[in-house]
């Protein structure tokens, strides 16, 4: 009889062992569903959602798990491609022996029903570098910017005009981030700030005093100081339009063309879909002080991540400007195409909006961060324009609708 050491480690040496049958099953069923994104999609964030704990444990040097797209090393740096994935975020990326425990796996199995069987599926793995992510800070010159007397300009972007519904009636307004339209936002307030005149940069980009195009309304999510990724903020707030400079604030709003039958993305499966054809484009401000006239830039969705992201932004205490990590729930991680044209500090409440095939544009998302260096960290539309589920304070009765400049 062998001793208890032996037969515990040829049973670790069998449980560890890949089930190759098994593997090649699933692996050809998933290549079957390879034309519907959704599903692979569905399965990668189920398997995040349910292992995502326990793979971090099992690996010392994972940090985070979440549904993503495989990127690929080219003559021209990393490439984000439309395989989906499971993305593994470790601290930092090196290469093992395929016999070290560490080595993460390449492939991790899921049954699902599909076409009223139950049957295994592959979804493949890809390892990613925390560099990628940990440096993403809140990006808000632009377009135009809010003046905090006292404070220096924080500039930045809209991303759409909308009418406001509620009970008492119905206003016109800029959509942008609230760290845009609240500068240095108290994050111990746990109210949305308002009363902000909301101003125009000059054609070089720098801060104007007039005309006042809008002023900020008590409309929006909350930005909390409080570091709880258990109770995340939502960088949302609306401006009302000023009537005596109404035209001036129109022009400012760079999502024009907007798609009659889907003039927002309803749900995480519609940007999928879009995102498939390549279609996705962020639109930066024209007079962007260091950057001006970059125009729209190609971006593909890179991650879809399930748990709370934590931004880096500047905020208030006081009188005194902090810097706190500022949690945002279900965010979307879109990654430019080209190394040369990427977000920059300054386009925060830009749109990031998906070019259909007759011209027309939908919004996909609010970019709030990134790290300059090809990130951005997005609020889905869906969320935008859900104001029961997602905002803070709105009147009562209260609903979007997206409007045309």
């Amino acid at each position: 009889m062998p001793s208890r050491a032996a037969w515990s480690g040829q049973i670790e040496a069998q449980s560890l062992a890949a089930p190759a049958a098994l593997l090649r099953e699933a692996k050809a069923n998933t290549r079957r569903c390879a034309g519907d994104p959704v599903f692979l999609a569905t399965l990668a964030r189920e398997i995040t959602l349910t292992r995502g704990r326990e793979l971090t444990l099992a690996y010392r040097s994972l940090v985070w798990v979440m549904p993503g797209f495989r990127t690929r090393r080219g003559a021209r740096g990393n490439r984000v491609t439309a395989e989906l994935c499971v993305v593994f975020v470790v601290r930092r990326k090196r290469e093992l022996a395929a016999s070290a425990r560490e080595r993460l796996p390449r492939w991790l199995l899921t049954f699902a029903e599909h076409d009223g069987l139950r049957q295994p599926f592959a979804i493949p793995t890809d390892v990613q570098d925390a560099a990628v992510y940990h440096r993403a800070q809140a990006h808000a010159a632009g377009a135009l910017w809010a003046d905090r007397t006292g404070w220096v300009a924080q500039p930045g972007h809209v991303a759409a005009l909308v009418k406001l519904r509620h009970a008492a009636g119905e206003q016109v307004c800029l959509l942008s981030a609230q760290h845009v339209f609240t500068p240095f936002a108290n994050g111990a307030a746990l109210r949305v700030e308002h009363g902000l005149p909301v101003l125009p940069l000059d054609a070089a980009g720098l801060p104007a005093q007039a005309p006042q195009l809008a002023h900020s309304l008590p409309v929006g999510g909350l930005l909390r100081a409080d570091e709880r990724d258990d109770r995340p903020s939502f960088d949302v707030q609306l401006a009302e339009l000023d009537s005596l400079a109404e035209a001036a604030a129109r022009q400012r709003v760079p999502l024009r063309g907007i798609s009659p039958t889907q003039p927002w993305v309803r749900s995480f499966a519609d940007a999928l879909l879009l995102n498939a054809e390549g279609r996705i484009q962020l639109l930066t401000p024209d007079n962007h002080a260091e950057s001006p006239r970059r125009g729209a830039l190609a971006l593909t969705l890179g991650g879809m991540p399930c748990m709370a992201v934590p931004i880096n932004y500047s905020l208030r205490s006081g009188n005194q400007r902090i810097e706190r990590r500022v949690y945002h729930a279900e965010l979307l991680c879109f990654k430019a195409t080209s190394a040369k044209r990427v977000p920059l500090p300054g386009d925060s409440g830009s749109p990031i909006v998906a070019k259909r095939a007759d011209g027309s544009l939908s919004l996909v998302g609010m970019h709030i961060g990134g790290d300059g260096q090809g990130l951005s960290w997005a609020i889905p539309a869906w969320q935008l324009f859900d104001m029961t589920t997602n905002w803070a304070q709105y009147p009562q009765g209260a609903s979007l609708t997206l409007l045309e400049p």
